[in-house]
């Protein structure tokens, strides 16, 4: 019963957003008793498996949402997947259609921060794409949202940013919400050189991954309070470090302010007033991956151990990601470096899809660290857990004080004389010629 129980507190979730515009309490009141009376009892109120009755029916029902398990602190999520909540008017009464003007983004989080616009000649356009009807910013457009019911001051959040990029010059915000000025804001979007980018608190982190042009990219950023992590199509992410303390003056989709408007669709938005762990975070990012077709990095590699073989050599071992992203592994990236160092060094080791490497040329007694990123045609896995272990040299005389009298050593073939597989001599490697022999 948790199951659909759960299943029912999204639907609600999506439900309630759309009941605001259709219907008073009475109407919210029935709702919400009809969605806990299908939790209860392992069924779901949906419009594709019964009938409508009547025209309130459809104007409150959604399909239910299709984020992966009931995920608490979701307080904006915009889903252009979802028709119903498009519309060509600020009161949301009628459903926007192709080619027309979107005044209201219906928000299907629990808060109801819902997006609109007021000025006609500020609002972007529905258009159309292969997954499906989509909002389009021309450089002009923008939607405000709320800017109180999102996470403000040093609370945590975790974004997730789902779009197409038509055009560079400038900047370019996705989302924006917080203070009047840089310093106190919360920005999502694109720099001028086309590559994914976040600020927060004047602190800002370009990722190296660009925005694809012309088709739907993902950005997930986090914000811990203290500092935070972006990354792009669930790759490798980056970090910016700093106390965060938002605003809460502002908050606009597809632009920055009255400024750095954005320039292409917005397929999705999710923010969460929380900081999302690492397995929920690549949950949410396969599914979005899968929903829109986008590009999407592996997972870690796992069970990484790191052994000292050979003279001042390790050997790493690791196992496969359990995830190749939206395309096969092409290559493992291997990083080491002294115990406590600032900067990995690259093997270099070519391109291989061997889940094994030696590292040699290390300095004996050293304790190395180590670790693993997986490689596909969208780019790098964040990096595997670290490894260590320390650099050991093979053992000769010279390492030895003195007073070797002396060193039999099967180890070094050329020691034995062995004539039809039997051994005749031993020759001593001590320097002492006191050679074993029969």
């Amino acid at each position: 019963m948790a199951a659909h129980a759960r299943d029912a507190d999204l639907y609600v979730m999506s439900s309630v957003a759309r009941v605001r515009r259709h219907g008073g309490p009475v109407v919210l009141g029935l709702l919400v008793a009809l969605m806990l009376a299908a939790a209860l009892t392992g069924t779901r109120t949906d419009p594709t498996s019964a009938p409508f009755t009547d025209q309130a029916d459809q104007a409150v029902q959604l399909r239910a949402p299709e984020l992966p398990g009931f995920v608490d602190g979701l307080v904006l999520w915009l889903d252009a997947a979802d028709g119903s909540t498009l519309f060509a008017d600020t009161l949301g009464t009628a459903p926007a259609a192709l080619g027309q003007p979107v005044a209201l983004w219906a928000d299907k989080s629990p808060t109801g921060n819902d997006a609109h616009q007021t000025d006609p000649a500020g609002r972007p356009t529905l258009g159309s794409e292969a997954s499906g009807l989509v909002p389009v910013f021309d450089g002009a457009d923008s939607l405000a949202l709320t800017p109180g019911l999102l996470p403000s001051g040093t609370t945590p959040s975790t974004v997730f940013v789902v779009a197409r990029l038509d055009a560079v010059n400038g900047q370019y915000a996705v989302l924006h919400h917080g203070g009047a000025s840089v310093g106190a804001d919360r920005f999502y979007g694109s720099n001028g050189s086309r590559f994914r980018y976040i600020s927060a608190n004047s602190r800002a982190n370009p990722l190296t991954s660009a925005w694809p042009m012309g088709t739907p990219g993902l950005l997930t950023a986090g914000y811990t309070g203290t500092g935070g992590t972006v990354s792009a199509d669930g790759g490798a992410s980056v970090t910016i470090d700093g106390a965060v303390s938002t605003g809460s003056t502002h908050a606009h989709v597809g632009a920055f302010g009255t400024g750095s408007r954005w320039r292409g669709s917005i397929q999705e938005i999710l923010v969460f007033d929380r900081e999302l762990p690492a397995a929920e975070r690549r949950s949410i990012e396969e599914h979005l991956a899968a929903k829109w077709n986008l590009p999407l990095a592996p997972t870690a590699p796992s069970g990484l151990a790191v052994t000292a073989t050979g003279d001042r050599a390790l050997t790493a071992t690791w196992s496969a990601p359990a995830s190749s992203g939206a395309s096969p592994i092409e290559d493992y990236v291997v990083a080491f470096r002294a115990q406590g160092a600032g900067t990995w060094t690259t093997l270099d080791d070519g391109t291989s899809t061997a889940t094994t490497a030696t590292i040699t040329g290390l300095t004996t007694g050293t304790t190395y660290e180590v670790r693993v990123q997986a490689v596909n045609a969208t780019g790098a896995s964040e990096p595997s857990t670290i490894a260590t272990t320390q650099a050991l040299a093979l053992w000769t005389p010279a390492d030895l004080a003195g007073g070797l009298g002396l060193w039999l050593d099967a180890d070094t073939a050329s020691t034995l004389t062995a004539p039809g597989g039997v051994v005749s001599e031993w020759r001593d490697r001590s320097g002492n010629a006191r050679h074993a022999a029969h």
